[in-house]
C-alpha cells in the first residue's frame, strides 16, 4: 500500500508541479500582456506629452517672435524720434551760432560807430575850444583896440 500511496504522492507532486508550471506560464503571459499594454499606454502618453510640448514650444516661439518684432518696431520708432530730435537740436544750435555771430558783428559795428562818434565829438570839442579861444582872443584884441582908442 505504501507503493500506491507513494505513487499517488508522486502523481500529486507532478500535478502540482504541472499546475505550478501552468500558473507560471499564465503569469508570464499575463506579464507580457500587461507589459505590452503598459508599454502601449506609456508610448501613447509619451506621444501626447511630446505633442503638448511641441505645441507649447511653438506657441512660446511665436510669442517670443511677436514680442521681438514689437520691440524692434518700438526701437525703430524711438531711434527715429531721437534722430529727429538730434537733427532739430543741431538746427537750433546752428541758428543760435548764427545769432551769436551776428550779435558779435553788430556789437563790433556799434562799438566802432560809437568810437567814431566819440572821436568826432572830441574833434568838434577841440574845434569849438579853438573857435572859442579865437573868439576870446578876438574879443580881447577888440577890447585892447577900443581901450587904445579911448
Amino acid at each position: 500500500m505504501m507503493g500506491l500511496s507513494e505513487k499517488q504522492d508522486d502523481e500529486i507532486k507532478l500535478i502540482e508541479k504541472s499546475q505550478k508550471q501552468q500558473v507560471d506560464l499564465i503569469t508570464a503571459e499575463n506579464d507580457k500582456i500587461l507589459s505590452a499594454t503598459l508599454h502601449e499606454q506609456i508610448s501613447s502618453e509619451t506621444q501626447k506629452l511630446e505633442t503638448i510640448f511641441k505645441s507649447a514650444l511653438q506657441s512660446q516661439q511665436r510669442q517670443h517672435e511677436e514680442t521681438l518684432a514689437i520691440m524692434k518696431s518700438n526701437m525703430k520708432k524711438e531711434t527715429s524720434a531721437l534722430e529727429e530730435q538730434l537733427r532739430s537740436q543741431n538746427e537750433m544750435k546752428q541758428v543760435l551760432d548764427r545769432v551769436q555771430k551776428r550779435t558779435v558783428e553788430i556789437s563790433e559795428v556799434v562799438a566802432s560807430s560809437l568810437k567814431q562818434r566819440e572821436d568826432e565829438l572830441r574833434r568838434k570839442e577841440i574845434e569849438m575850444a579853438r573857435a572859442e579861444r579865437e573868439i576870446i582872443e578876438d574879443e580881447q584884441v577888440q577890447l585892447d583896440i577900443e581901450e587904445k582908442r579911448v
